[in-house]
C-alpha cells in the first residue's frame, strides 16, 4: 500500500511565478542571443556559399557536356553506320509456290528458292562469269565429249549427311528419267554421268558441245533421302515441301497465308555448316504475289523490305530505292516465219526497217538498252557485231510493194482481195503492252492491219505456253528470250527447234543458220566459235528472223537499309542476284571505320 504521507507532501509544493518568469527570460535572451550570432550573422556567409555552390554546379554541369561532346565527336571521328549482322530479309515476287523441288521449278518464286536452299556444280560470280560452287576443278579429254569435275569434300546437307558425287549422278540420272517428268529433262537424255569415287563426277556426251559447263548450274538433290522414292512419285514426294538442300539457308517452314493456296510465304534460316561461310542474314523469306501491282502495295506496307518487278507505280519514299538491273535477256518482236503473210522475206524486213525501238523504249516504264541482235556483243570479245537496220519507212514501204501488198483507199494495204493483217500476241504484261501499242502505231502506219491479245493465262484458266506457244497461234510474239552467259542460241533459232515443244518459236529455219550454230557448238576455240556466231548474226538480220526490241531489267525494290546484290555487277538471269547473297544485310550498327 502506498504512503498517504506522500501525497500530502505533494499538496504542501507550492510555485514561484516570479521564478519561472524569471528563467523564462533567461532562456529567451539566450537563444535570441545565439540565433544572432549562430544564424543572423552568417545568413551573409550562406548567400555567399550558395554562389560558389551553384558556380561549382554550372562548371560540373560544362564538364559532362564536354565529356558528352567528346565521346559523340570520337564515335563520329572513329565510327560509322554501315551493314551488320542479323535480321530478316523478306523479298517479294511473283508465284506461286507450287512445289520446292528444283526438278519442277518455274516461276520466279520457285527458281528462288531452289537456288537459296540448294547447291550445284557451278554458278555465276557477280561479273556474269562461270565459278565453281561446290566444283573445284573441270577437265576436257580431247574428243570434248568427256568432262571430268573435282568436287569440294566439306559440302553437307542440311540434315548433316555428307554431299557426295554419287547425289550429282543420282540427280542427272532423275532428270533424264521420262518417269520424273523434270523441267530439263530434254536437255540431258543423251548424257551420262559417273561417280568414280566421292569427289569426282564424269560426265559423257555423244558429241562436243563448248557450251555444257553452262548446264552445270543444276541443283543437285540429296539420294540418301529420295533414293527409295519411284521417279513417277518424286514430284507429289514431301520433299517437294519440306526439301533439304544444302545451300546458304535451310527451309523452316511453308506457310499457306489465309485461304489463297498461290499466296505463300517460305521461311528460311541461315545454314551455319554452310560451306562457303555461314549468310550475314539470320532468315530469308519469299512471300508470293500474283502480279506486280500486289508486289508494289506489300513493299509500300512494309509486308517486305524488297520486291522483285513491282508495277511502275510504287512509290518510293526517302528510306526505300528502286534499281533497274540489266539481265541477259532480251524482248523480241518473234516473227513467225511460217504465217502465211510473213512467209515472205520481203514482209519481214518491211518490219525490220519499219521498227523504231527506240521510240518504243522511250515508252517503257523502266529505262532499258537497245538490244536489236538475237545473241549479246558482251558475249562475243574478240569479234564486232554488225549494226540492224535503222528505222526506213521509205524501204519498208518498197519491201511490201515487192510483195505484191498494195496501199488501196483508206490506206491498208491488199493482195488477191485479201488485207493484209497481223496478229500480235503477249502474255499480259505492263511493259508487252506499251511494246504492243507502240509497234501497232508504227505499223499502221505501213498500211497493215494490226490486230492484238494480251493473253492471261489466270482468266483462261489455260497457260500460255500451251494456249499460244505450241501452237504457235501468232504471227509475232512478244516474248523475252533468255540469252545466258555463253552466246549458245541453239535452241531458239536451230531449225531442229521449229517444232511444238522447241524453242523455236520464230519457226526460222535457214542452212547457212543452223551450220554456223552447229559449228560454234561443237567447237571449243573461242576465236572459232566467234566467227561462226558473226556468220550466224549476218544470216539472221538478212532473213529478218525476228526483231530484238529492248534488253530485259530486273526491276529491284529495297529499303535503303537492306543491302543486296552489288551496284553493276551482271546477272545472267533474275535468279542470279543471289551469288553473293552470303553478304546481304538488313540492318545498320555503328561499325569502326578502318584506316
Amino acid at each position: 500500500m502506498e504512503d498517504p504521507n506522500n501525497w500530502r507532501k505533494f499538496r504542501r509544493l507550492k510555485f514561484d511565478a516570479k521564478s519561472i518568469n524569471k528563467h523564462v527570460r533567461k532562456a529567451e535572451t539566450a537563444s535570441t542571443r545565439h540565433a544572432h550570432r549562430f544564424v543572423l550573422k552568417r545568413l551573409a556567409n550562406l548567400r555567399d556559399a550558395r554562389r560558389g555552390i551553384t558556380t561549382w554546379l554550372v562548371l560540373v554541369g560544362l564538364l559532362i557536356l564536354a565529356v558528352g561532346i567528346q565521346m559523340v565527336w570520337f564515335q563520329r571521328a572513329y565510327h560509322t553506320q554501315a551493314p551488320v549482322a542479323g535480321g530478316t530479309y523478306a523479298e517479294g515476287m511473283r508465284g506461286p509456290i507450287k512445289t520446292l523441288n528444283p526438278l519442277y521449278a518455274q516461276t520466279p518464286a520457285e527458281l528462288s528458292a531452289s537456288r537459296l536452299i540448294f547447291s550445284s556444280l557451278y554458278d555465276y560470280d557477280k561479273t556474269g562469269h562461270l565459278r565453281g560452287d561446290i566444283a573445284t576443278q573441270t577437265n576436257v579429254d580431247d574428243s570434248g565429249k568427256k568432262y571430268t569435275v573435282k568436287l569440294r569434300n566439306d559440302v553437307k546437307w542440311h540434315d548433316g549427311q555428307k554431299l557426295t558425287a554419287k547425289d550429282i549422278v543420282f540427280t542427272v540420272n532423275l532428270m533424264k528419267n521420262s518417269n520424273t517428268r523434270a523441267v530439263m529433262q530434254s536437255s540431258w537424255l543423251t548424257i551420262d554421268a559417273a561417280a568414280p569415287d566421292d569427289t569426282t563426277v564424269v560426265f559423257t556426251l555423244p558429241s562436243s558441245n563448248s557450251p555444257f559447263p553452262h548446264a552445270l548450274t543444276f541443283a543437285i538433290l540429296p539420294e540418301h533421302i529420295l533414293g527409295e522414292v519411284e521417279a513417277v512419285n518424286i514430284r507429289e514426294n514431301t520433299f517437294s515441301f519440306s526439301p533439304v538442300g544444302s545451300g546458304p539457308f535451310s527451309l523452316r517452314l511453308l506457310q499457306t497465308v489465309g485461304n489463297d493456296t498461290d499466296r505463300k510465304i517460305a521461311y528460311l534460316s541461315r545454314w551455319t555448316d554452310y560451306y562457303r561461310g555461314a549468310p550475314k542474314l539470320d532468315r530469308f523469306e519469299i512471300h508470293t504475289y500474283k502480279n506486280g501491282k500486289e508486289i508494289a502495295k506489300a513493299f509500300e506496307g512494309r509486308d517486305i523490305n524488297a520486291a522483285v518487278d513491282p508495277t511502275s507505280e510504287v512509290k518510293i519514299t526517302p528510306a526505300s530505292e528502286i534499281r533497274s538491273q540489266p539481265i541477259e535477256s532480251a524482248v523480241y518482236a518473234i516473227l513467225n516465219n511460217d504465217s502465211p503473210v510473213l512467209k515472205d522475206v520481203n514482209v519481214r524486213k518491211a518490219l525490220q526497217v519499219g521498227t523504231d525501238t527506240r521510240e518504243l523504249r522511250r515508252a517503257l516504264a523502266y529505262t532499258t538498252q537497245s538490244f536489236d541482235l538475237p545473241l549479246s556483243s558482251t558475249q562475243i570479245e574478240n569479234v564486232e557485231l554488225p549494226n540492224a537496220p535503222v528505222k526506213d519507212d521509205k524501204k519498208a514501204n518498197e519491201y511490201l510493194d515487192a510483195a505484191g501488198w498494195k496501199k488501196e483507199q483508206g490506206g491498208i494495204r491488199m493482195k488477191d482481195g485479201k488485207q493484209l493483217e497481223l496478229k500480235i500476241v503477249a502474255a499480259k504484261d505492263e511493259d508487252y503492252q506499251k511494246a504492243i501499242e507502240v509497234l501497232k502505231k508504227q505499223w499502221s502506219g505501213l498500211g497493215i492491219k494490226v490486230v492484238t491479245q494480251s493473253y492471261d493465262s489466270e482468266q483462261s484458266g489455260q497457260s500460255f505456253a500451251q494456249a499460244v506457244l505450241q501452237p504457235r497461234a501468232y504471227d509475232v510474239l512478244i516474248n523475252q528470250l533468255s540469252i545466258g552467259a555463253d552466246p549458245d542460241v541453239f535452241a531458239y533459232w536451230h531449225s531442229s527447234q521449229a517444232v511444238a515443244g522447241g524453242f523455236n518459236f520464230a519457226n526460222y529455219k535457214s542452212p547457212i543458220s543452223d551450220d554456223a550454230l552447229l559449228s560454234a557448238r561443237v567447237r571449243s576455240e573461242q576465236a572459232l566459235r566467234e566467227q561462226k556466231y558473226r556468220v550466224f548474226v549476218d544470216q539472221w538480220l538478212n532473213d529478218a528472223a525476228s526483231i530484238g526490241l529492248y534488253r530485259s531489267v530486273m526491276v529491284y525494290a529495297q529499303t535503303t537499309k537492306s543491302h543486296s546484290f552489288s551496284e553493276g555487277s551482271i546477272t545472267p538471269s533474275t535468279i542470279d542476284r543471289y551469288s553473293d547473297v552470303v553478304y546481304w544485310t538488313v540492318d545498320q550498327g555503328l561499325v569502326y571505320k578502318t584506316p
